[in-house]
This record gives structure tokens, C-alpha cells and sequence, in this order.
């Protein structure tokens, strides 16, 4: 069935897809900000925001909000991440209406009570101690702080213990009324849903009139730190995070290509990284790949753990086979094994009205607007080993690198010396 696209009174985009196939409904509520358009001072006020929108409103409690959701059988969630804040559910198509009508009240009458600010507080910084306990977690938050040293996206989505302490009420409610709700970019829906309902309830949300844009005003470019930085852990195993800087992807086929070159890569287990690395020397247990998009530039990553005494020799081969790859791009049949697995995926992932409803919203953001998913699958079913190799060309495997290490004592000085 065909996506819809409404642009209402107010400012919001609505998209819209039928799928007749399907009893559930999808919905999302996005807004274009997030950690990155913060300040030092008050890091981690968006994903504080995100919290406070569960803990209830001037008609319902927080106990109300949870008890409507479970009723349904289905289930509302909602993310921070460094441009971006969504709060979405998956419910039955006959409760969508009341659903979008409940999630309309969690967002315009948040009532931000303080006792409930304090009781929340405490709750976000025991999540951060949590991260700063998690080796990965807390490796990926310094791969970020230090690739990205002096720019919004160095700050860590949740703050510090530091700057959520100093967080007062009346910001949260502040930068939630100015910040946030004005920055609601588009509302996707997907799946079994009564359209015109959906539509009279948006329309009481208030004015939203700061969607996409490449750069926000007075926002400083992002600045790709390249090189190698070892730290010292107290953790047990070493932490291995890489990147390499890629030209902004701001089409289907920008990130479709460079998705299938993560596939070959390193994100799956017939990956080259994967069979070298955990396969054939048993150097880690688990290895992945990302792609990570942003408003001015995007970045390659690839993650592992492995044992302190392998440090070297793992840093050592992920960097002699990334630049092998980087120098000679894939194969033509790693090209059409990765072609035929993701339009296999992207076939699976089309019977779940939640991927629907995301993939809508990172469309739009990414050109503006959405198409269905057949053009997904040509932007697949185009795929060469030249093109991905012209990719390749366009970042250089040494220069544009940032590479990140966790590792306990003496494995960490060893490799600084061998540097």
C-alpha cells in the first residue's frame, strides 16, 4: 500500500503506511535534537527529558501510563542518541488511535513534578555508573570523546554524574517547552491504523517548526580526530574500538553501499574480520561492524573484545586487514553474497510494523522523504564491486583512522611502544 505523507497545521510531518497484512500498528515520535546539541553544563538533559516523559502528566500518573500500555498487550519505549529522540510504541491496530492519543499526552503535558525530577535524577545516574561499569560501553563513550574532541558529538548522550546533578527543574522544563517539543520532525505510523483519528489528535500538539537541517545554528563542525589512543583499564579484558571517517551519507544508495561494505567487513559472522579474527586465530569471542550517521559526517566502526595477552596481535591484524580491504575492495562474490543476505533481511524485516515505522523516520531524515521498499531493494539489486570499491576509494584507510584501546597494564605499554 502506498506511504502517505501529511504536513499539518502545525509543522509536523505525518507519514504513514498502510500494511493490510498485519493486525499491529507502529508508531514513533521523532524529534531532531539530541546529545549532541547540548552544552558541557548541561550534558544529558535531552535523555533526562526522555525519562521525565514516562513519569506522568497533569491527568494521568506515571502508574496510569504504564497500566494503559500493558492493557494493550504491546509496549512504549523511547531512545536518546546524539541527533535524535524518539518515543515510539507497538500496539494492536484497535488500540492505535488511543495509543497516538496517549503518547500526545506524555509529550505536551509532561508535568515535570519535582519530587518526581529528584526520584529520576537518581535513577539516570545510577544508569551512568552502570556504563562506566560496562567495558564496552564505557570504551565506546571514549572512542567518541576523544574522535571527536571539542564537538557535540564528543558529549556522552546521558551526561555525566556531575553535569545531571546540576540539572535544575525549571531547565528540564525549560529546554523540554523551547528545545525539544519545537523540534519535532515527523510522526511515523506502519501497520493497522484508523488514519483521520490519528491525524485530529497530532493536531493538538503545539507548533513544531525546527525539523532537519545539515547544521543548526551557531552549531560548530564536527572535527574527525584520527590516530591511536591506548588508556589503561582496570577491566580484564582489552577493548578495541576503530573507526574511519566517511563522507556524509545522505541517500538511500549512500547508505545501502556502505552498509553491504560493513556486512563484508566485519558485521557478520562471513565477514572477513570475523573469520580472521574469532575463526582462524581465536583472538576474541565477538566482533562488529557499524555504520554511524550524521547530520555533517558518518563513520565506520568496528568493536571487539579479546584477552589482555592478545591485545597486540589483534590491533596488528585488524589494521593489516582493514587496509588490505580498504586497498583492494571485495570480491564479486562477497558483493552478491552481501546482496542476496540483505534483501533477504530487509524481506524479514518488512513483516514487522516497528521496522517499518523506524525506517520511515531514518528516510526522511537522511533525504527528506520516504519511498517504499522496493526501492530499498534496488538500491540493493544494484550493488557492484566497483562501486563499493570507488567508496573505499574516497577514504584512506591510515589517515582518516581513529583507533581506541582499552587494556590492562603492562599490554597497554607494549603496545604504545610498538606504535
Amino acid at each position: 500500500m502506498p506511504i502517505n505523507r501529511h504536513a499539518l497545521d502545525n509543522g509536523i510531518t505525518l507519514l504513514s503506511e498502510p500494511v493490510a497484512a498485519t493486525k499491529a500498528a507502529a508508531i514513533g515520535f521523532w524529534f531532531y535534537t539530541g546529545s549532541r546539541d547540548e552544552t558541557v553544563s548541561n550534558s544529558g538533559i535531552t535523555h533526562f527529558i526522555e525519562h521525565m516523559l514516562f513519569k506522568g502528566t497533569n491527568a494521568f500518573s506515571a502508574r496510569d501510563i504504564a497500566r494503559f500500555f500493558d492493557r494493550t498487550g504491546g509496549y512504549v519505549n523511547a531512545f536518546t542518541d546524539r541527533e535524535i529522540v524518539c518515543l515510539y510504541a507497538v500496539v494492536p491496530g484497535s488500540a492505535a488511535t488511543a495509543s497516538l492519543r496517549m503518547m500526545v499526552e506524555m509529550l505536551a503535558a509532561s508535568s515535570f513534578r519535582n519530587e518526581d525530577i529528584e526520584t529520576e535524577r537518581s535513577v539516570i545516574e545510577s544508569e551512568i555508573l552502570s556504563y562506566l561499569d560496562d567495558p564496552e560501553e564505557s570504551c565506546a563513550e571514549w572512542f567518541m570523546e576523544t574522535s571527536f574532541a571539542g564537538a557535540g558529538l564528543s558529549l556522552p548522550i546521558a551526561g555525566t554524574v556531575e553535569s545531571v546533578s546540576a540539572i535544575r527543574p525549571c531547565d528540564l522544563r525549560r529546554y523540554h517547552a523551547e528545545i525539544v517539543m519545537r523540534r519535532l520532525a515527523c510522526v511515523t505510523l506502519s501497520g493497522s491504523f484508523d488514519e483521520n483519528p490519528c491525524v485530529r489528535e497530532l493536531e493538538a500538539l503545539p507548533p513544531a517548526n525546527d525539523g532537519p537541517s545539515d547544521r543548526r545554528i551557531g552549531e560548530l563542525p564536527s572535527l574527525w580526530v584520527p590516530g591511536t589512543r591506548v588508556k589503561k583499564t582496570r577491566f580484564n579484558q582489552s577493548q578495541i574500538v576503530a573507526g574511519w571517517k566517511l563522507p556524509p551519507i545522505k541517500t538511500t544508495v549512500d547508505w545501502f553501499e556502505w552498509s553491504a561494505i560493513n556486512d563484508i567487513l566485519s558485521d557478520t559472522v562471513s565477514s572477513r574480520l570475523f573469520q580472521e579474527m574469532r575463526e582462524e586465530r581465536g583472538l576474541c569471542y565477538s566482533l562488529s561492524g557499524s555504520v554511524n550517521v550524521f547530520r555533517d559526517l558518518s563513520f565506520l566502526g568496528v568493536t571487539l573484545s579479546v584477552p589482555p595477552e592478545k591485545t597486540r596481535e589483534s590491533v596488528e591484524t585488524l589494521n593489516e586487514h582493514a587496509a588490505a580491504f580498504f586497498e583492494k575492495g571485495p570480491t564479486e562474490r562477497e558483493v552478491s553474497d552481501a546482496r542476496e543476505r540483505e534483501i533477504g533481511a530487509i524481506t524479514l524485516a518488512s513483516e514487522d510494523p516497528e521496522y517499518r515505522m523506524k525506517r520511515l523516520a531514518r528516510q526522511f531524515f537522511r533525504e527528506g522523504r520516504v519511498q517504499d521498499l522496493e526501492h530499498d531493494l534496488e538500491a540493493v539489486r544494484q550493488w557492484s564491486s566497483e562501486a563499493l570499491m570507488s567508496r573505499l576509494a574516497s577514504v584512506s584507510c591510515q589517515a582518516d583512522r581513529a583507533l581506541c584501546v582499552y587494556a590492562p597494564g603492562k599490554y597497554g605499554k607494549s603496545l604504545v611502544r610498538s606504535r
